[in-house]
């Protein structure tokens, strides 16, 4: 015989779960994403923190210490390549800043000098770019704009000798023109001067060739004989007072009288010789 109580009503079923509701595009919403802020994985790092860190924001993008760590060391990176500029109230910024920037050594400094330009400028200015703190691009910069500024002028020289050339040659006439110029050509190079006017003129302004063709023509003239031993020994700062008398007592009278005559230039020249050898023997 069965346990079972034939005449017992069976029990009613269990009521059927609702079904989810379904999203615009038939399909059931995904659940939410998870706060990583409220994940207690990730927060279990900062409870040791005090309470004014524990809902820090920025410490909870970090999901553990080797994270967190990990952006301070990338952080400190960053912040080491940043150059301080130099501030107003603080001297030593600049000297700061110059080493950051400029190379070890002004050696370094890459320095172009054009073809037949003396080095020497060039060579002055690495130490004052290093001082500066120029950086090596900033040096370059200068040097180009230098360079083509030097090469502007000379061009624009040579532009206005080869002008004054064209009014020379059309005042006096070909044929005289090139007769002078062949002849200066050729007591220049006898001079150690060799120029060529069509293509070097402005070489005959320069002040020490200019100071030789002076000489020269004082030579070639008969002048320097004529430069007597009084001269010389004034020129050469070894007159004697005898000598200053006896050159003094040549002088004219008649140009004495004008305080501004060369003259009276000579004879207060001589008239401190003749002191300066009074004072000696006294």
């Amino acid at each position: 015989m069965s346990d079972v109580d034939p005449i017992a009503p069976a029990a009613d079923p269990a009521p059927a779960a609702d079904p989810a509701p379904a999203s615009p595009l038939g399909r059931a919403d995904p659940a939410p994403a998870a706060d990583p802020a409220a994940d207690p994985g990730a927060k279990a790092w900062m409870d040791s923190l005090p309470d004014d860190l524990k809902g820090d924001k920025t410490l909870a993008r970090f999901k553990s210490v080797e994270e967190l760590a990990a952006g301070l060391v990338e952080r400190q990176k960053m912040l080491g390549n940043r150059i301080e500029l130099p501030k107003a109230d603080d001297p030593d910024s600049f000297e700061r800043f110059a080493a950051a920037v400029r190379p070890e050594k002004a050696e370094d400094y890459k320095i172009e000098v054009p073809e037949g330009q003396d080095a020497t400028f060039a060579e002055s200015m690495r130490p004052v770019f290093h001082k500066a703190g120029l950086h090596p691009a900033q040096a370059e910069l200068l040097v180009a704009a230098n360079n083509a500024y030097v090469a502007e002028q000379q061009a624009a020289l040579q532009a206005a000798a080869q002008r004054e050339l064209a009014d020379l040659e059309a005042g006096m006439g070909k044929a005289e023109f090139a007769a002078a110029k062949a002849a200066t050509n050729s007591w220049l190079t006898r001079m150690g001067i060799p120029v060529k006017f069509d293509t070097d003129l402005a070489r005959l302004v320069d002040a020490g060739n200019s100071v030789r063709i002076l000489f020269d023509i004082a030579r070639r003239t008969g002048e320097m004989g004529k430069v007597d031993d009084t001269e010389m020994a004034m020129a050469l700062g070894t007159m004697t007072p005898e000598q200053a008398k006896a050159a003094a007592a040549k002088l004219p009278a008649d140009k004495l009288r004008n305080p501004n005559s060369a003259e009276s230039k000579k004879l207060d020249e001589y008239a401190k010789i003749i002191a300066a050898g009074s004072s000696r023997r006294g």
